[in-house]
Formats: structure tokens, sequence, C-alpha cells
């Protein structure tokens, strides 16, 4: 077994994480009762399924000797998609966030979004040279969710 993760691993959390946060800001915007919160929750959970679409297609692209490496035993893998679900997404943290108020959904984004980039640059040494550019493209992407919750945030203060 080796210290490196293999494109495969890497791809199904990253889309996991892209399906979570999709379905988080859904729900955030159905709830929003300001009407630019609910545009801000709306395009960031289009960019989620924008970004899940794109890391598909680089999920397909890989090679078929990289996507049957057993590099992780099913623990392993296990825990990747665990790290999406509770790690990253920090939603059994959080809790019930079905009514929460603007700034706690602000709060609790950010926190996604930052929990996001950590994985991903975690990831980004060990995964194989190939694929670096990709979690580097979905590092600036989460970067760029963050920024637009920090500033919209400081527009409701």
């Amino acid at each position: 077994m080796t210290d490196i993760l293999g494109a495969n691993e890497v791809f199904i959390v990253a889309e996991k994480i892209e399906v979570n946060g999709a379905d988080f800001y859904s729900k955030q915007a159905q709830i929003a009762k300001d009407a630019r919160a609910s545009e801000l929750f709306k395009n960031l959970e289009k960019a989620e399924k924008m970004h899940r679409k794109s890391l598909h297609k680089m999920h397909e692209e890989i090679g078929p000797e990289e996507k049957t490496l057993e590099k992780f035993s099913g623990d392993q893998s296990s825990y990747l998609e665990a790290l999406a679900d509770e790690n990253v997404f920090i939603l059994n943290e959080i809790g019930d966030y079905s009514n929460f108020a603007l700034n706690e959904a602000l709060d609790a984004a950010i926190r996604i979004e930052q929990g996001s980039i950590d994985l991903y640059e975690a990831i980004k040494p060990v995964v194989e040279k190939p694929h670096r550019k990709a979690i580097s493209w979905i590092i600036d992407q989460e970067y760029g969710h963050k920024k637009a919750l920090l500033k919209f945030g400081k527009l409701k203060t």
C-alpha cells in the first residue's frame, strides 16, 4: 500500500463534497427571507453543481489503470467519504439548519467552505502529480465561494 492517494478516490470525495454543498445551499436559498441572500445561495448552489459536473468530467478522463489501482482498503475509502460528509460539510455538527437565521447560515457556509479548502489543501500534496492542477482549481473555486459569503456578510452588517 502506498501513501499516495489515487485520483479515483480524490474525485469521488470531491464530487460528494460538491453534492453536499449544493444541497446545503439549495435549502438555504429556500428559507432565506432576504432576497439577496436567497439569490447568493442559489448562485452558490448552481456553482456547486457546475463544479460537480466539471469534477465528474475530470474523473472520467483519468486512465483506467489509475481507476482500478487499489491503493485503499474499503475502510479507507469509507473514511474519505466520511470526510466529505462529516468533517468537511460539518452538517452533523451544525445540526438542523432548516431554520437558520441569515447570520447563522452565512457563518455555517463560511465554515463549510473553509473545511472544503482545508481538505483539498491536505489532499493536494499527496495526490498524483498529474491531478494537482485539478485540485488547485477546486481550491480556487472554494476560495471564491468563501470570498462571496464574506463579502455578503459585510454588506449585511
